[in-house]
């Protein structure tokens, strides 16, 4: 074989493209950098397959457009309301207050109201409520209903004979069951329904999305009343009026059944009341003992003052001389007996009450003596005088008459005293005989008086609360009416729109990677048989052989040829390059 002459991009031959104008040759494709290896394939990609990327990014973003364009819009209709502390968070519980003295309220903070307000909201109820108001037809099929359509339908029953559904072949079969209109159109507007409740608010959120802004706002319209009944409903105590009334009426029974025996028992004794009656007493029976005690002490100075005078009755004659000479002509004597007769009486009357050693009874004891001593020198000066009644002994015994009648009258009224005394004791026994008796009816008696107050009271308020449930009465405070707005929600067209061009954007860049690389995980039968076909069977190797230039560098793993370069002295072209190791990483 004989050598074949060079080929214009042998990078040995003289006049080969790739030797710069200094003869320095340029540096081989797999030792540039790899950023600028991956720009280069990309660029080259793009650059042969251009016409695709353009033809490809048009039909993605016309896609685009038309979906844009053809998709359903959404319409949101929200609604917002507070629930206020009202009858719903605190009702009357008939098993908090039937044992209590007390009205006591069910309370709950107003998280557990919040979160039970949600459930409601998100109740199959609520939203059997608003199906029943719109009708199934309209939810299903999205148009917004007439003024006055109601739903004409089985009520959600799954039986097929009651909710008027044909179950169909595979119903039969056991491979589905039978819904009815109403229960997919609950379902579906389940799946409408958004309720929101922020845990620091306490306001709570419901939106609704439909194909219209007429039915969203309707229905969200719908959704808010039956929440109100429902809720309504869910707070109330069923038959708590009538349990209050009947247990009013018991009360006031068991009152008045108690109020007699207690009268019965108290007029028995006389009284109106135990305590007002045992002071009453109490105070009669101090009462007596401290007159007792002042009549006894009356008494004794009584028959005291009376021994007084019958000792000086005693020592006073009867009779006195009725000639007088000198001093008896004065009467003094007779005075001065008089005095010393007084004075004897006060002095035994101290003596008995107190001790001769009083200083009182002293000082009238003196003034006895001196009384006697001068009433001695005056009957030593005395003459003989003639007789007559004695006027002392007629005072002495006078006032002696006077102390005992007294003493007789003090007497009379300590034993009218003591029977005084012995009657309020009497009295005392007998009520405290009577005592715990009256006492038990007094304390059943309040106890009635107190439970009839209480369910009266609660009467009362559960009448309010049904009159207010009865007029719609309710504390959903609902601040925001549900919205008509007709912008929608959905498709986001700006979003689509960017997503779409990023989409074509990067898909025509990816799509002309893929037909640039596509021979190199795809290679053909052309590929393969290529240098065998230039130089017999053994392809490149042969070539070697016979002198012929090296297999031409391809380029940068995507099959087309690399600028041509020099190579460096000493290299020889033995094997052709590998297609893998240009590659890049």
């Amino acid at each position: 074989m004989h050598a074949s002459p060079r080929s214009p991009h042998d990078p040995t031959s003289p006049g080969a493209p790739g030797l710069s104008s200094h003869g320095t040759p340029p540096v081989a494709p797999h030792e540039q950098p790899q950023a600028l290896r991956l720009v280069a394939d990309v660029l080259g990609a793009v650059r042969a397959h251009w016409r695709v990327a353009v033809l490809f990014f048009v039909v993605a973003n016309a896609a685009v457009l038309a979906g844009i364009m053809l998709c359903p819009r959404s319409y949101v209709s929200e609604a917002k309301f507070r629930v206020n502390p009202g009858r719903e968070t605190s009702s009357l519980d008939p098993t908090a207050t039937a044992g209590s003295s007390q009205i006591s309220l069910s309370q709950t903070n107003r998280e557990q109201d919040l979160n039970t307000a949600v459930d409601v909201l998100n109740s199959r109820a609520v939203l059997a409520y608003a199906v029943e108001r719109i009708g199934p037809e309209p939810i299903l099929q999205g148009y917004v209903p007439a003024e006055g359509e109601v739903a004409d339908d089985g009520g959600g029953a799954l039986d097929p004979e009651a909710a008027g559904v044909d179950p169909g072949p595979l119903a039969a079969l056991g491979l589905s069951d039978p819904v009815s209109r109403f229960e997919k159109a609950v379902e579906a507007l389940g799946q409408m329904t958004e309720v929101v409740s922020n845990k620091k608010s306490d306001v709570i959120s419901v939106s609704v999305e439909a194909e219209k802004p007429g039915l969203a706002q309707r229905i969200c319209a719908e959704i808010v009343a039956g929440f109100r009944q429902k809720y309504t409903d869910a707070s109330e105590i069923e038959g708590s009026s009538a349990f209050f009334a009947e247990k009013a009426n018991e009360a006031k029974a068991d009152l008045d059944r108690t109020a007699s025996l207690l009268a019965e028992e108290l007029n028995a004794l006389g009284i109106s009341t135990v305590d007002g009656r045992r002071q009453q007493l109490q105070e009669e029976l101090s009462r007596l003992s401290g007159e007792e005690m002042d009549r006894r002490k009356a008494l004794e100075g009584t028959l005291a003052e009376a021994a007084g005078y019958e000792r000086v009755l005693a020592e006073t004659p009867q009779t006195i001389d009725a000639g007088q000479t000198s001093n008896q002509a004065t009467g003094a004597p007779d005075a001065l007996r008089k005095e010393i007769a007084d004075l004897a009486a006060r002095r035994e009357k101290i003596v008995r009450e107190t001790s001769a050693k009083a200083p009182g009874a002293v000082r009238l004891e003196r003034e006895i003596a001196a009384a006697e001593q001068l009433l001695a020198g005056l009957s030593a000066e005395s003459d003989q005088t003639t007789t007559a009644a004695n006027p002392v002994w007629q005072e002495l015994t006078k006032s002696r008459l006077t102390a005992q009648a007294k003493a007789e009258g003090l007497r009379a009224e300590l034993a009218a005293i003591r029977s005084q005394w012995d009657a309020a004791r009497s009295a005392v026994a007998e009520l405290n005989k009577r005592e715990s008796r009256i006492l038990a009816l007094q304390t059943e008696r309040d106890e009635s008086a107190k439970s009839l107050a209480k369910y009266v009271q609660n009467r009362e308020l559960t009448k309010v609360a049904d009159e207010m449930g009865a007029q719609r009465i309710s504390s959903v405070n609902v601040f925001q009416e549900p919205s008509f707005n007709a912008k929608p929600v959905a498709p986001k067209k700006r979003l689509i729109a960017l997503a779409g061009l990023a989409f074509a954007g990067f898909g025509a860049l990816g799509l002309c990677l893929a037909l640039e690389y596509r021979r190199l995980f795809f290679p053909n039968e052309e590929d393969a048989l290529a240098p065998a076909a230039a130089y017999g069977g053994n392809g490149w190797a042969d070539a070697a052989e016979n002198g012929a230039p090296a297999a031409p560098a391809v380029g940068y793993g995507n099959g087309r040829p690399a600028p041509a370069y020099a190579a460096p002295s000493g290299f020889e072209p033995s094997a052709p390059p590998s297609l893998t190791a240009d590659r890049p990483r």
